[in-house]
């Protein structure tokens, strides 16, 4: 794993056996932190040339719906527009941040983005398709 960004809020690393983006965000989400995460994540995704993200949003906490849309609305079709077409994204334990999740998971048009409750759950539909 290639270590492409870190910071308090996201570790971004480029997994190149598996060629995929993952994304490990951790602790209390606010809409800058979202954003800034989320635009770092679409350029590794272009630099990289990736098709596939594992999301991890295990160590989240608390709520983020206020970005939920931006995230949906703004930032996926961006994604996709760069070549993404598979978002496996691992639910936080928190309540609140894994409604925040499928709030925005529910708003993404398309079928890219699937949700699991354990990161091998994710990596294996990301290995199957």
């Amino acid at each position: 794993m290639e270590k492409l960004y870190e910071d308090e809020y996201i570790e971004i690393q480029y997994d190149s056996e598996n060629h995929w983006i993952y994304s490990n965000w951790q602790n209390y989400q606010k809409l800058h932190t979202v954003q800034n995460g989320g635009e770092k994540m679409l350029a590794f995704l272009k630099e990289k040339n990736c098709t596939k993200v594992l999301n991890d949003n295990r160590l989240v906490k608390g709520t983020w719906s206020f970005a939920s849309d931006w995230v949906a609305k703004d930032w996926f079709p961006r994604m996709i527009e760069a070549g993404l077409n598979q978002f496996a994204w691992i639910y936080s334990p928190d309540a609140f941040s894994k409604f925040s999740t499928d709030k925005s998971a529910k708003n993404t048009e398309g079928d890219i983005i699937m949700t699991f409750n354990s990161i091998e759950e994710g990596k294996a539909w990301l290995k199957s398709a």
